[in-house]
């Protein structure tokens, strides 16, 4: 079996003796980072998929609907208002939780206590708005669900700085966007078949957020204690300081602006396309082998 020692001139383990570079050393354990670790992490990272699809199912044709079904007298309009609220939500919600998990001292370490309750939280406020009648209550319920994801996001994403290495992030990256990007039109295609049955919709939705954050703990690696760290500066005014934007980065703000505009773009058309394909392009609510009483109260039917 290999030695594991420090190499105290380049400042990296080696195996050995023979030095590894960085970009094939685990940051948070100082050990090699293997491909069964590159599998674990990927793995784990491409199950976002699962609260991607659960949200899509959800926010992409439930929920639209849902307005409809509950006789809100102008859904496009409250719809624009939730997006509104849960985007400002979100935003403030992942700068909070974000810098949360890193100053969060425990056994379990820094980012999977929230991963956990995140998704838990999530997963159980989307389902709920199923049985909400209540457009104040879907805003409120709905609103809680983006900051469980949040909650679950902010340090999960945080966990690819956190223990992989510098090298191997862009493979790992790519794991967790081909699961976003397969995840939404799934999604989307899932919650078409339960329009006619949206409780269950919802149902499966809040359960597919919940299960996302649990599996990806279950297939990476277990995070390390991070009961021994330093303890972080938590003065309110370092807290406050602690959200500061960068300076001296262009490069950040380039990609901010350029996701900002990305994101505006396709929220304009993913948002309203149930309503843009009911309204505009004529297409009707459906099922077999009969129709549901809440997709004949807002939808024709036919065979």
């Amino acid at each position: 079996m290999d030695s594991f020692e420090s190499n105290p001139e380049l400042g990296t383990p080696s195996v050995g003796g023979a030095s590894r570079p960085p970009a094939e050393v685990a940051p948070d354990t100082g050990r090699p980072f293997t491909s069964k670790h590159v599998l674990r992490f990927g793995v784990g990272f491409f199950f976002s998929l699962l609260w991607i699809v659960g949200l899509m199912v959800v926010a992409a044709v439930l929920l639209p609907q849902r307005l409809r079904d509950i006789g809100v007298e102008s859904p496009e309009a409250l719809l624009g208002t939730i997006s509104a609220v849960t985007a400002i939500v979100s935003l403030v919600s992942n700068l909070v939780f974000g810098n949360l998990s890193d100053r969060t001292r425990s056994r379990f370490g820094r980012r999977s206590p929230w991963v956990v309750s995140g998704a838990v939280l999530g997963g159980a406020s989307l389902a709920a708005v199923g049985f909400l009648t209540s457009p104040i209550l879907i805003i409120i319920v709905y609103t809680l669900c983006m900051v469980g994801l949040n909650m679950m996001l902010a340090p999960g994403v945080a966990v690819l700085a956190d223990r992989v290495p510098i090298g191997r992030r862009g493979t790992i990256s790519a794991f967790f966007g081909v699961g976003l990007t397969a995840g939404a039109p799934i999604g989307t295609l899932i919650g078409s078949r339960f329009i006619a049955n949206p409780l269950a919709g919802f149902l499966l939705a809040g359960a597919l957020m919940a299960v996302s954050g649990v599996i990806a703990l279950a297939v990476w690696p277990r995070e390390k204690s991070s009961t021994g760290l330093p303890p972080v500066a938590s003065s309110l005014k370092d807290i406050l300081l602690s959200f500061r934007p960068p300076r001296h980065a262009p490069d950040f703000y380039k990609a901010f602006v350029g996701r900002l505009f990305m994101l505006i773009s396709y929220q304009m058309v993913m948002a309203y396309q149930l309503y843009i394909i009911q309204d505009h392009v004529g297409q009707t609510c459906w099922s077999r082998p009969r129709r549901s009483r809440r997709c004949r109260s807002s939808c024709s039917w036919s065979d």
